[in-house]
């Protein structure tokens, strides 16, 4: 869909369309994103998935991070493969 479609379709004023175009796609990508989670949670094995809090505190009990001696951002990357891999993305 064009931009201009979009402001007459839900009536934005042409000054104020950047703004509500910004908000538009974040609310976009979250209802992709509880649909994706709803048809897990239809079509997998009914566990929610895992948050990144939940494989964050996981891997640090475990030690992990300080085995490896990783800093913030390698932290957050491994915390990331982790949710990934767990929840099947």
């Amino acid at each position: 869909m064009e931009f201009r479609d979009l402001q007459i379709e839900y009536g934005v004023a042409k000054e104020d369309f950047p703004e509500w175009y910004k908000r538009y796609r974040v609310f976009l990508h979250e209802q992709a994103e509880l649909k994706h989670i709803e048809m897990i949670l239809k079509y997998g094995d009914g566990t929610p998935p895992m948050t990144h809090e939940e494989a964050y505190d996981i891997l640090s009990c475990t030690g992990i991070f300080h085995d490896f001696c990783t800093d913030e951002y390698e932290q957050e990357e491994v915390t990331e493969q982790f949710v990934a891999m767990c929840n099947g993305y």
